[in-house]
Order: C-alpha cells, then sequence, then structure tokens
C-alpha cells in the first residue's frame, strides 16, 4: 500500500499550479530530477508518473489535429490551383484580345490609308484640272489655230475702230482736238487685242473664251461710240440734246475700252503662267505622284495593277498584320491564331472598273455650261441706249424736217399768191412795192428753209447709210458662234452621267471647289468684263470629268496635226480603291452595297467582310498534384476573341443630293460630315480675293477629311466560329485550339450573345 504521505493530493499554490508537499521539489531539491518543471521551479500538474492517463489524452488531440491540417493543406492546394489556373486564363484571354484587336487594328489602318491615298489621288487631280482649265490641253500640247470667229471679230473690230473715234464725222459740237486723243486710244487696245494680221491663239477653254468675249465687249464699245457719232450728226437745236447723250455714251465706252485693255494684258500674264505651270503639273502630279500613291494603296490592299485582282498574301497589311501576330505570341507566351489568316483576310475594297468606251449621244448634265454666243446688239447697254437714243433724234428730226416741207409748201402758196396778185397789176404803186417786198422775203425764206431741209436730209441719209453698214457689220458679229478649239477635244467616248458619280470624281470635285474658290473671286473682281470667272467655272467643271476619265481608262490626248489631236490608249488604267460591292453592272450603289442590308444575307456578308476570329493556346500545369486535382481537359488553356473593323463616321446614304455628295461613313472617302460636300455639277464656291498673294492663304473652308475606321471587340457569334473550324491544318490552329473549337461551337449560347 502506498504511503499515504507519498499520496497526499498535492496542494496548490496563489497561482492554483498543484505542489507537491513534503516532497523533494519543496524541501527546494533541483529541477534536473523532473523534466517537466514550472517557469517558478514547481513541477506541472500531471507530470508524476502517477497522472500519466493525461498524457496519452492529449495523444487523440494530436490526430483531430493531424486531420484538419490535412484539409487546410487540401484547401490551400485547391485555392492555389484555382488562382493559377484564373490568372493563366485571364492572361490567355487578354492575350488573345490584344491579338484580335491589333489584327482589326492594322486593318483598320489600312482602310484609313487607302482612304488618305484616294484624297491624296484626288488632290493631285484637282491641282491638273485647274492648270489645264486656263489654256486647255492644246496649250500643253502646242496647238494653235486661228478660228474664223477670231479673225470675223478683228475684222469687225478694225472697221468699228475706223469710225469710233469722237467727232469721226465733222461736227458743230466736237473739237477737233478730242477727235484724235481718242483715236490713239482706241487704236492702242485694238493693235493689242485685233492687229491688222490677225494672229493664231495658242491658249484655248479658259482663255480663248475670255478672250472673245473681250473682243465682243470691245467691238460693242466701239459700235456704241460708233452710234454715238450719228448723234453728233443732228444739226441744231435738235442736235443739243442728242450730243449730250453722245458725250455720255463716249465717255462711259472710253473707260470701258480702257478696262478692257487692261483685262487683255492680265490675261496675257495668264495664259505666260500657264504655258509654264503645264509641263510642271502633268509631270509631277499626274505622270509621277497619282500613279505612286495608286500603286502604294494597291500594295497596302494586295492588289493587282494589271489584273485588278486581290492577292491578299502579297499585301503589305498582311506581313505587318502576321508579325504583329507573331510578336504577340512570344510576348504572351501564347500559341495564338487567326481567322482569317493574315496572308488569307482580304480588305473589305476592290478597284473601281474601267469606264466603257462607247460613243456618248445624250445632252450633257447640268454643270457641263453652255458654248453658245448671245447676239452682239443685244448684250450692250452703251450701245443700246446710242441706238435708242438716234432713233428718238431722228423720229424728231423727221418730224422737223416735215415742218419744213409743210413750211416749203405755206411759203409756196404765199409766193404764187403774191405773184398772181403782182402779175394782176390791180394795186397802188405803193402796194404794189410793198407786196414785190414781201416776195423777196418769202422768197428768202423759202430758200432758208429748204436749206436746212436740204441740210436735214442730208444728214438723215448719212445717218441712214452708216446705220445700215452699222447694222450689217452687227448681224455679222452676232452670227458668230464659239470656235473653241477645246470644244473639238472633249472625249466623246466619255459618258459624263456616270463619270460625275465615280469615286475619283467625287475625291476630285471638292478639291477643285476650295481651289478654284480664290481664284474665282480674283476672277471676278479684276476680269469682269471678260467673264472670266464664268468662263473659269465652267471649264473645271468639264475638265474634272475630263481628266478622270482620262486617268480611269488609260486614254491620253495626243497631237495628230498642227491644230488638232485625238485620244488614244497610251497607259494602263488607274484605279482608285472602293468598298467591296459598290458597283453593280458598271453602275454605283454607294451606300447601298448588299453588305448594307438588314436581312440575313447582308448581316452575313458583312460579318465576313468586316469581323475576325482570334485564339490563343497556352499549356498549362497545375501548381500541386494533377493526382488530387485532375485538369478539366488535357490540351491547356483555350481562350476566344473576336473583332469588327468598322467606320465611327455617319452613315446616310439618303442625305445625298444632286448638289450635295451623301454621307457614307463605310466608304473610302470619309469627308467629315460637319459640312457639305459639295457633288459634281454644284454652284461653285467664290472667296472674295483682291490680291494674288492672297490666294496662298485664300482657302478658309477646304475640304475636311476624318479618317474614322477602327477596330472594336464584339461578341463571338457561332457562324464565325464554324468558319473558323473549317481552317486547314496548317494556318496555325492547332489540335488544342480545334477541340476548343468544337466544345464552344456545341456549347455557342453560353460564349455567345
Amino acid at each position: 500500500m502506498a504511503n499515504p504521505e507519498r499520496t497526499a493530493p498535492p496542494s496548490r499554490n496563489s497561482t492554483g499550479i498543484p505542489t507537491q508537499r513534503g516532497s523533494a521539489w519543496d524541501a527546494g531539491g533541483s529541477s534536473r530530477d523532473n523534466p517537466v518543471m514550472h517557469r517558478s521551479g514547481t513541477q506541472l500538474a500531471g507530470a508524476s508518473s502517477c497522472y500519466g492517463g493525461r498524457t496519452r489524452r492529449s495523444g487523440k488531440i494530436a490526430l483531430v489535429a493531424m486531420l484538419l491540417l490535412l484539409f487546410m493543406v487540401i484547401l490551400i492546394g485547391l485555392i492555389g490551383n484555382t488562382g493559377h489556373v484564373t490568372s493563366q486564363k485571364m492572361e490567355t484571354q487578354n492575350a488573345v484580345d490584344a491579338v484580335a484587336f491589333s489584327q482589326a487594328m492594322w486593318r483598320a489602318r489600312a482602310l484609313n490609308t487607302i482612304t488618305a491615298s484616294n484624297h491624296l489621288m484626288g488632290e493631285a487631280t484637282a491641282l491638273c484640272v485647274i492648270q489645264e482649265a486656263w489654256g486647255g490641253p492644246e496649250l500643253r500640247l502646242g496647238l494653235k489655230a486661228n478660228t474664223n470667229e477670231n479673225r470675223q471679230l478683228d475684222t469687225l473690230i478694225r472697221l468699228a475702230a475706223k469710225n469710233a473715234p469722237m467727232g469721226r464725222y465733222p461736227s458743230p459740237y466736237v473739237p477737233a482736238g478730242l477727235t484724235g486723243v481718242d483715236d490713239q486710244l482706241i487704236r492702242f487696245v485694238t493693235d493689242r487685242t485685233s492687229p491688222e494680221d490677225s494672229e493664231e491663239q495658242a491658249a484655248f477653254a479658259t482663255l480663248y473664251d475670255a478672250r472673245m468675249t473681250l473682243k465682243r465687249r470691245l467691238f460693242e464699245m466701239l459700235a456704241a461710240k460708233w452710234v454715238a457719232n450719228f448723234l453728233f450728226l443732228v444739226p441744231p437745236p435738235i442736235g443739243y440734246g442728242t450730243a449730250v447723250i453722245g458725250y455720255g455714251v463716249h465717255i462711259v465706252s472710253t473707260a470701258r475700252i480702257v478696262l478692257i485693255g487692261k483685262e487683255w494684258l492680265l490675261l496675257e500674264v495668264i495664259e505666260k503662267y500657264a504655258k509654264v505651270a503645264a509641263p510642271v503639273h502633268e509631270q509631277v502630279f499626274q505622270n509621277q505622284l497619282i500613279p505612286t500613291l495608286q500603286e502604294f494603296a494597291l500594295e497596302i490592299a494586295g492588289v493587282d495593277a494589271e489584273s485588278g485582282q486581290s492577292e491578299a498574301s502579297e499585301s503589305l497589311i498582311a506581313r505587318a498584320s502576321q508579325d504583329a501576330l507573331e510578336q504577340s505570341g512570344e510576348r504572351q507566351q501564347t500559341t495564338v491564331a487567326v481567322y482569317p489568316a493574315s496572308d488569307e483576310f482580304q480588305l473589305p475594297v476592290e478597284v473601281e472598273p474601267e469606264p466603257e468606251l462607247t460613243n456618248f449621244n445624250g445632252s450633257y448634265p447640268s454643270g457641263w455650261g453652255e458654248d453658245t454666243s448671245s447676239p452682239i446688239a443685244a448684250l450692250g447697254d452703251q450701245l443700246s441706249n446710242a441706238q435708242r437714243e438716234l432713233s428718238k433724234a431722228l423720229s424728231r428730226t423727221s418730224a422737223r424736217m416735215q415742218q419744213l416741207r409743210e413750211a416749203v409748201a405755206q411759203l409756196d402758196e404765199l409766193e404764187s399768191e403774191l405773184r398772181d396778185r403782182i402779175d394782176a397789176n390791180e394795186a397802188a404803186p405803193a402796194i404794189m412795192a410793198e407786196m414785190k417786198s414781201e416776195l423777196i422775203r418769202v422768197e428768202e425764206a423759202r430758200a432758208e428753209v429748204e436749206l436746212q431741209l436740204e441740210e436735214l436730209e442730208k444728214n438723215v441719209n448719212e445717218i441712214s447709210q452708216q446705220r445700215s453698214e452699222l447694222d450689217t457689220v452687227l448681224s455679222q458679229a452676232g452670227a458668230l458662234g464659239s470656235e473653241n478649239l477645246s470644244l473639238d477635244h472633249i472625249p466623246q467616248q466619255m459618258n459624263p452621267d456616270l463619270e460625275r458619280v465615280t469615286q475619283w470624281t467625287r475625291a476630285t470635285t471638292p478639291n477643285v471647289d476650295a481651289l478654284r474658290a480664290p481664284l474665282l473671286g480674283l476672277l471676278k473682281k479684276h476680269l469682269t468684263i471678260s467673264q472670266a470667272a464664268k468662263h473659269f467655272e465652267k471649264w473645271t467643271n468639264r475638265y474634272t470629268l475630263v481628266r478622270t476619265w482620262a486617268l480611269r481608262s488609260g486614254q491620253r490626248l495626243e497631237p495628230s496635226g498642227a491644230q488638232s489631236a485625238s485620244w488614244r490608249k497610251q497607259a494602263d488604267p488607274w484605279f482608285m480603291l472602293v468598298m467591296r460591292g459598290t458597283y453593280r453592272e458598271q453602275l454605283p450603289h454607294k451606300g447601298s452595297e448588299s453588305w448594307t442590308g438588314s436581312d440575313s444575307a447582308g448581316r452575313n456578308t458583312a460579318e465576313d467582310l468586316f469581323t475576325l476570329v482570334a485564339a490563343s493556346h497556352r499549356e498549362y500545369e497545375p501548381l500541386f498534384s494533377t493526382i488530387v486535382y485532375p485538369q478539366p481537359q488535357t490540351q491547356g488553356l483555350v481562350t476566344f476573341a473576336q473583332a469588327i473593323v468598322y467606320n465611327a463616321n455617319p452613315q446616310s446614304p439618303s442625305s445625298g443630293s444632286a448638289n450635295a455628295q451623301a454621307q457614307v461613313g463605310w466608304d473610302t472617302l470619309n469627308w467629315d460630315a460637319k459640312q457639305a460636300v459639295n457633288e459634281w455639277g454644284a454652284t461653285a464656291e467664290v472667296q472674295a480675293t483682291s490680291w494674288p498673294w492672297e490666294l496662298l492663304s485664300g482657302i478658309d473652308n477646304p475640304p475636311a477629311v476624318r479618317l474614322n475606321w477602327q477596330p472594336k471587340l464584339v461578341p463571338l457569334t457561332a457562324r464565325r466560329l464554324e468558319q473558323a473550324e473549317q481552317v486547314a491544318p496548317g494556318d496555325g490552329w492547332n489540335d488544342a485550339m480545334r477541340e476548343a473549337l468544337s466544345l464552344a461551337i456545341e456549347h455557342s449560347e453560353l460564349i455567345r450573345h
């Protein structure tokens, strides 16, 4: 039996820790004898051998802790693997989003580049049009001609110039000195415009029409002065009023003749400029800049210049897209692929078809302009006023002559009566003497009246004779039609109704409007009489169509004689790229292409043209054991993304009119919708310009362009995934991508809207 002293329950100290009284510990024994000691040197509860059961009970608690620890390890592994796969999935999705966006970005850049090239080609063409409108292609080709119109006008001007100087016929109203001064001024102008030997014209188009207009106006003023001289033939007192009117006509007409001389000199300056600049524009802008821009645009789009067929693998955009695809895979450490592949994706553009070379027999559209000349007599206010006053003066003269004839008749009766009375000798001698004296006075009065009547008849006959000669001259001048040589060189195979709505014309017309606006303002201010602004607008409109037709058809004007030329095909046709489907049966339908339709066929076509699908694949290894955490798929991580290339400009095909181009954003022109853009044939814009140097800064409202093709990520579509599944094995799509594609198509409702 155990010693009660040894088995006595331990007492507890103030801390509640049991102590063994009477033991060696209590006596201050060493703590080495017991390995479990309180920090103060006391023995811990349950440390003696008699409390060994408590030590076995703590072993059961350790087993639960082990199970809990195992659970925590599994949970940590699950969380770690979940975070790892989520991170890898996000990186892979980001990678495929970046690939899809970058591939669409390259295609958007390509469309913006093509649009910019189209505009640069239009601007270069506009510069050529502005240049050629001055003197026509004849000035560039060195053609010369002395037209019948020019010769007859010169003859008529020289004839009128002989009779136009003030006081050409002796008149009491005009001092002799004025006649000489007026004659010198008239000779100076007429010798410049209409020399004795009529010269050949080297410049046609605007310059020819402006010069012929000046010659008509000059003849008109000379004819007015000719008629004004008739007014000086009316004797006093009737002639006093007509003489005043005659002076007024002479003053106004002389001032106009001076202005005509000034405008003629300005036209000569313009001709010299046009002659020097013509070959520069032809060689630099047409033969070098335009084909270079076209070649660059075709290279971007991968279109063969000879056949007009697309070769996507040869395009600059294909190489750039492929480089971007490879760099994206390397940086993201993923395998990436895209459908359509970089070397198979064709931009949604095509070349504009060549014009049909068939003879045009219809009427020209509005904006082409007129070439008919109005009769001279109906053109000049001064001439009309002078003729009207002359008619009034002749009427008054005729009335005066009638009065004089009646007076002569009355005097004849009075003379006859006096003679009869004198012959009868019935009156007193004093009365007889008075009657004879009266008879003498009657005879003198009759002689004076007859003299006045004779002078009036002479003046009237002279006026009638000169007027008849003038009327003959006027009729000859009024019958003259325009013989501008440029009219003979308008291509007969050009259909203006079709050419005016081509992409090239629509790219050129707004630039022509902007370039000629300050020029028209300058012409309207300084070349008013010649109507140069009207002629320049007409010929710039015409040569806009002619030049674009020539570039698109390859036709060039070649000299075939000293004053003739003919159209021959000298070069390959040049193209401007348009959106695919714009032309149907050679007719443009911009804004109404098949892919703009809301039906399923239209949507599918738009999807094929403007969207792409990208895929990325990355091998996946979990952080912890694949036995405990099996992978849901053995092919790694595969993600997909779809992007679209679109234009953010307004798309409103119905907004177009005869004078303004429609707002068509999905296009290769992209005019800024903030301002209306003129269609060919619209009324030309005119900008107020006073001095030539203002032309350098005179374009206040240039045609604005908004390059707005952009990429955008869009939800995946099952149709595009199905198309990608059909891709050949060698197009970068590995087995993992194909397996994921099959699953995505099977469960497409989970990944698309």
